[in-house]
């Protein structure tokens, strides 16, 4: 219908060859911006993916059916002007402006709602779908990939960044409540760390502890059940790594890594804090001391591994161990705070 009409226009010869690509680019505009508008903007994650659906579909079109209508190449061929200035829009500025000007605004539109999206699983579903979208519209010169991780990275950050905080901040809650009881069971699990840690030789056999106490398929160690508040603190982590899982720029494995290591020092320094606040004799000092050491030595090398693990792309998993074995580092640095926490006790 859009050849029909301009063909028209032409035999009426009201308007210029300018004024009528301009005239056709005004049309096809007021269609996207219509079509955006009638979209159900209740779930930012339903409403991206039809948007990026939208230009995917109609920005091809457009720019298909712009060639076909003006004959772009022929005419730039024929007049010897612009030549590849355009790249695969063959030198039609109007054109180039009005595309990179529709993408300008989708990408606005993308960063301005990514955050709303509360979940890794739908994050990286989205960014598979505007990679897509990219993809296609890079057969008429419109491929946006590349401008694509700047909001996807900001977001997996602050996703992992709230959720690692607020562990933090748990940690900190369920401390002030806690109670310095020793249950037999739990007793049991810390005896057998305190044995290993005294049997591998203190803080530089320390870190091995967690993949002794830990469970086979590598899931939490199991001396964290003497220590209900820093369980609580691993699950947040663990639950926050589940999440960045899905959508884990390697360019964000440095910030995270030190996000991880603040919180990891948030609880050495609410520990620090507990005690300067309360007066813990005997029983309890002892077992403030042991969550101390586990912090040092069973949850902070397991989170490390586990953060590792979250950016291993060859698809082999070191052992925990191996992995905790580094001496320097956010997460190293918070883990000796935790174990000089621990021998200011013993």
């Amino acid at each position: 219908r859009g050849a029909v009409a301009i063909g028209y226009l032409r035999r009426l010869g009201g308007f210029s060859e300018e004024q009528l690509r301009l005239e056709f680019l005004r049309c096809r505009e007021a269609f996207i911006a219509a079509t955006i508008e009638a979209l159900d903007r209740s779930s930012p994650y339903d409403f991206l993916k039809r948007l990026t659906d939208a230009h995917r579909v109609h920005l091809f079109d457009i720019v298909m059916q712009y060639r076909a209508i003006f004959a772009v190449q022929e005419r730039d061929d024929a007049q010897g002007k612009h030549e590849d200035a355009g790249g695969s829009f063959g030198g039609d500025a109007l054109l180039l402006s009005w595309a990179t000007r529709r993408i300008d605004a989708y990408l606005a539109e993308l960063a301005a709602l990514l955050p709303h999206i509360e979940d890794g699983g739908s994050l990286a579903s989205v960014l598979e779908h505007c990679m897509y979208c990219g993809m296609s519209l890079g057969r008429v010169g419109l491929d946006f990939r590349g401008l694509l991780p700047p909001p996807f990275e900001e977001c997996s950050k602050a996703m992992f960044t709230d959720g690692i905080n607020a562990a933090a901040a748990a940690f900190d809650d369920a401390l002030q409540t806690h109670r310095w009881v020793a249950l037999p069971a739990m007793a049991a699990a810390t005896s057998r760390v305190v044995a290993t840690k005294a049997a591998t030789g203190g803080s530089e056999g320390g870190s091995d502890v967690a993949a002794h106490s830990g469970g086979a398929d590598g899931g939490p160690p199991y001396a964290l059940m003497a220590h209900p508040p820093l369980a609580s603190f691993v699950n947040g982590g663990l639950a926050s790594l589940n999440e960045l899982r899905h959508c884990a720029p390697p360019s964000l494995q440095k910030p995270l890594s030190a996000e991880l290591g603040k919180a990891i020092q948030f609880v050495v320094d609410s520990l620090a804090r507990y005690q300067a606040a309360r007066s813990l004799q005997g029983e309890q000092l002892a077992l403030f001391g042991a969550m101390a050491s586990a912090l040092a030595d069973v949850a902070a090398p397991y989170l490390q591994a586990c953060f590792a693990r979250v950016f291993n792309t060859d698809g082999v998993v070191p052992p925990v161990a191996a992995r905790a074995g580094a001496k320097d580092g956010p997460i190293a640095a918070a883990a000796a705070a935790a174990r000089s926490l621990a021998a200011s006790v013993s």
